[in-house]
């Protein structure tokens, strides 16, 4: 075996190892040496133009010796029966020699290279740190290795016959071709221009992309092959001149051709052997990324101007990190001094109920919602909130707009108000008469006691007439008491019997509903208390109930039939539940839609606002959280129910 050929001396275990600590230490350094040999004497002509394969070269001088143990460095001398393809050492030489033959190349041209190789390794002994009699014993040794793998080569070389080496040669320039044929496939197949210049900056070829950007058209393989002639744009021949009499390594710019916006990047050519010294030019489109990034900035504006153009306090919430990332100055002009964290504001369905967060609010996407806002130090404002998504950077976002309604609610109060005291006026206009008639009727009551006294009247009829005088009084009373009741505007909230203020509704208005109608009623029994606005939902009876009493009066009008009212109410264990249905005129089906709009009215124009079932509604929807709801026939009645939450 090789191992046996060996002489006595050779490199001790520490020098072995400082050789193979060099060697591995040095590589970059050896790949840069060699290629100084091959450029200085020509045989990069013939070799690969890139780093990687000079450093497979290397690589594969260098494995064997790395992988002997430091303890058999003997000298390895060289017998006329050396069996070379066995020999480790000689493996590289062997496997060479074909790859060499393949490619072309022939013995004289590999040997003269060889030497080269010999004297990089040489001179790396000179370069590093050794002592004289050290680099002495090692050049020795690194002169028998190269011998052996020197004669490796020739061996595999030698020993094979002219056919084979033919058919090597052969196989070898199919695959170049196809080689050669797959890397022309893929410039042709690139989307991107591409040109490849020589140092002089002169076009040396370019792809189908480039032909069809300058001359309007190509086909693959129209330059390679069919020698088709492209003049490139002037900008770009200038810059690639320019390029080249820098040192720069790579340079990218903007290019504008035909409309369409372009990066063109120039990367000097990756040739280590200086065959090839250019330029790589390649123009990358980027005109669908310049009208992305010119749209988002127009979208970046336009959602500045309306962050800032809308009359309402915006927030920009990142819905992934829960966090307020912007917000317009209105926010500042709301909160009016006071601040809140990046988890935002934080908003109330009602004062002292359950807070909810800005995001909470955001992710059911609440639209014309009404909340309370906590500004700070309990402060509250009532607000009106609408949400909106967007995508910002590919995050999911949402705009949150708030709307601060403060003057909005107090007109409503106001215009409420208003509309209460136009219907209690006209309850209250009828308690001058009923007291004008009431006091009409006790004087003629009393005058007729006189009388009765004097001429010797039964006293029994007396007492009667004075028992009616003195119950109309009494009504008199109670309809005061009633509208009482109703009129407690200092008492935003409380806990009332609904069924106890329903009865009062009806007291007040009998004046409106008695001379055309009989009421008949039906109060269910339970629960008493129901925390709601008593002032509000005062107005909410009287109004169905005068309603209710116009109606039926109308049609008593046409037709003389007096008609009913029929009240009910119960408890449903969440839900107080009252019905008014009247046998009146009834509601037009077209006009079903616009009962509860502002301003509409099936009254005579002029006589009310038209704002009545609209404040219902508010009140009952909005305000109490509650629904109305009605059904109508028309010249047969209307009934509405409501219902309001108990809780």
């Amino acid at each position: 075996m090789w191992y046996k050929e060996s002489m006595e001396r050779g490199l001790s275990n520490k020098l072995a190892s400082e050789l193979k600590k060099h060697l591995g230490n040095n590589e970059d350094w050896l790949i840069k040496r060699i290629l100084y040999y091959a450029k200085k004497q020509g045989y990069t002509a013939y070799t690969s133009t890139l780093e990687e394969a000079w450093r497979a070269s290397i690589v594969g001088l260098s494995t064997p010796l790395l992988n002997t143990p430091s303890t058999s460095f003997w000298l390895q001398e060289l017998h006329p029966h050396s069996d070379f393809p066995s020999d480790p050492y000689a493996q590289f030489g062997v496997m060479e020699a074909k790859k060499h033959r393949e490619r072309g190349i022939d013995l004289i041209m590999f040997l003269g290279l060889f030497k080269y190789y010999r004297q990089t390794y040489e001179d790396l002994l000179f370069k590093v740190d050794m002592d004289m009699d050290d680099i002495k014993s090692c050049r020795t040794f690194l002169k028998r290795y190269f011998d052996r793998v020197e004669l490796g080569f020739i061996d595999g070389w030698m020993k094979l016959g002219g056919d084979t080496i033919n058919h090597e040669m052969t196989e070898a320039n199919r695959q170049l071709t196809n080689e050669k044929s797959l890397y022309l496939t893929t410039l042709e197949s690139l989307k991107q221009p591409l040109i490849v210049t020589d140092d002089n900056g002169a076009v040396k070829l370019m792809n189908q992309a480039a032909a069809e950007l300058f001359a309007g058209h190509s086909a693959p393989g129209a330059v390679y092959y069919g020698g088709q002639k492209v003049n490139i744009s002037p900008v770009i021949e200038k810059n690639i001149k320019l390029f080249l009499k820098t040192y720069k390594v790579s340079d990218s710019y903007t290019f504008v051709y035909n409309n369409k916006v372009f990066d063109v990047t120039s990367t000097r050519m990756k040739d280590v052997s200086g065959k090839f010294i250019g330029l790589a030019v390649i123009l990358n489109d980027i005109t669908d990324k310049r009208n992305t990034e010119s749209y988002l900035k127009e979208s970046e504006a336009l959602r500045k101007a309306f962050m800032e153009g809308i009359d309402a306090a915006a927030l920009v919430l990142d819905m992934e990190t829960q966090e307020v990332v912007d917000f317009n100055t209105r926010v500042e002009d709301l909160f009016s001094g006071c601040s809140f964290t990046e988890e935002g504001p934080v908003f109330y369905e009602n004062i002292g109920g359950e807070p909810h967060s800005v995001f909470d609010l955001a992710e059911k996407s609440v639209n014309n919602e009404e909340r309370y806002i906590d500004l700070c130090r309990e402060h509250f404002k009532p607000v009106r909130l609408f949400s909106v998504e967007v995508w910002f950077h590919n995050k999911r976002h949402k705009i949150m707009i708030i709307f601060d309604i403060s003057r909005e609610k107090m007109l409503e109060k106001r215009a409420n108000h208003l509309q209460h005291l136009e219907v209690l006026g006209d309850i209250a206009s009828s308690i001058p008469v009923m007291i004008g008639a009431a006091t009409e009727e006790l004087g003629d009551t009393i005058d007729e006691l006189q009388k009765g006294l004097a001429g010797g009247v039964g006293s029994d009829v007396l007492i009667d007439n004075v028992k009616t005088a003195a119950g109309k009084a009494s009504d008199i009373s109670e309809v005061i008491t009633a509208l009482h009741s109703i009129v407690q505007y200092e008492t935003e909230s409380a806990c009332i019997d609904l069924n106890q203020l329903l009865k009062n509704c009806i007291t007040l208005t009998r004046d409106k509903w008695y001379p055309y109608a009989d009421v008949q009623t039906s109060f269910g029994n339970g629960q008493i208390g129901v925390v709601c606005s008593p002032d509000e939902m005062g107005q909410v009876f009287l109004n169905l109930l005068v309603n209710a009493a116009y109606a039926v009066r109308k049609k008593y009008e046409t037709d003389s039939g007096r008609g009913s009212i029929i009240i009910s109410s119960r408890y449903t264990g969440t839900f107080f539940e009252a019905k008014i249905s009247d046998s009146g005129i009834g509601i037009k089906k077209k006009d079903y839609k616009r009962v509860f709009d502002q301003g509409f009215s099936t009254k005579e124009v002029g006589s009310v606002t038209g704002n009545g079932l609209a404040i219902v509604y508010d009140i009952v929807v909005k305000r109490h959280k509650g629904t109305i709801e009605f059904k109508s026939a028309e010249g047969r009645g209307t009934e509405f129910t409501l219902r309001i939450p108990v809780d």
